[in-house]
């Protein structure tokens, strides 16, 4: 089993089958977070946070990091080495997914839940107008992009008011990425979706395999999938 991570300017070092590993290299562990401290080397670190929770995913913004996990857990760090922990109050919520663009982050999960956030600190919730479990997230051209559970596209240029797309699958949907001009969405059977209209028209895409895709991103002018064997 293969699973993203995402960054700028650096080496993929994907990890295949060996959990503890895969824990410490994605950064999600019940307590700990990991950064590489040098854009240029491949050393790792574990950095203690204020929780125990489990995080799920982890998004960059100009100023910070910040991670989102269970029970509505929000961790953000100047340095992906000191991390603190922020108070959301819009009650336990599993997040499984964030990303950041011009209007801020965006947190999605468990039950269809969405929240927003200006600064990564005070966080709004927003009515998704699914129940579906959302699973991946992105931003590109001037618009966010949320996928989940039932073929679940979600668009939106603010991040306030969402609107549902036709994918034109029913499969679990993991993962997101854009390239700035068009986004790429994979899930479940191999699904690869293509979207040449900022999110709003979607179209299927031939993949070479039906193992489940876990996680989609792009750099260096390609985007790179990953999933089962």
């Amino acid at each position: 089993l293969l699973r993203c991570i995402r960054f700028r300017d650096m080496r993929y070092r994907p990890v295949a089958r060996d959990w503890a590993r895969w824990r410490l290299l994605s950064g999600v562990a019940m307590s700990a977070l990991v950064a590489s401290l040098e854009a240029q080397q491949l050393d790792w670190f574990v950095h203690d946070t204020p929780s125990t929770n489990l995080l799920r995913s982890v998004c960059r913004a100009p100023s910070r990091f910040l991670a989102v996990g269970d029970d509505s857990t929000v961790l953000t760090s100047p340095d992906g080495a000191v991390w603190e922990l922020q108070e959301v109050s819009m009650g336990r919520h599993w997040l499984q997914t964030v990303t950041h663009g011009t209007n801020g982050y965006v947190a999605a999960g468990l039950a269809g839940v969405l929240l927003t956030s200006t600064n990564g600190i005070d966080w709004t919730e927003q009515n998704s107008g699914t129940g579906f479990y959302l699973r991946g997230a992105a931003f590109g051209g001037g618009r966010y992009v949320v996928v989940g559970d039932g073929g679940t596209i979600l668009t939106s240029p603010t991040g306030q008011v969402w609107t549902r797309q036709e994918s034109g699958v029913e499969v679990q949907l993991e993962a997101v990425a854009s390239n700035g001009e068009f986004f790429v969405a994979v899930g479940d059977q191999g699904t690869v979706l293509r979207s040449n209209s900022g999110g709003t028209g979607w179209a299927m895409a031939d993949a070479p395999t039906a193992a489940w895709m876990h996680g989609v991103t792009f750099a260096n002018g390609k985007f790179v999938a990953v999933g089962d064997s």
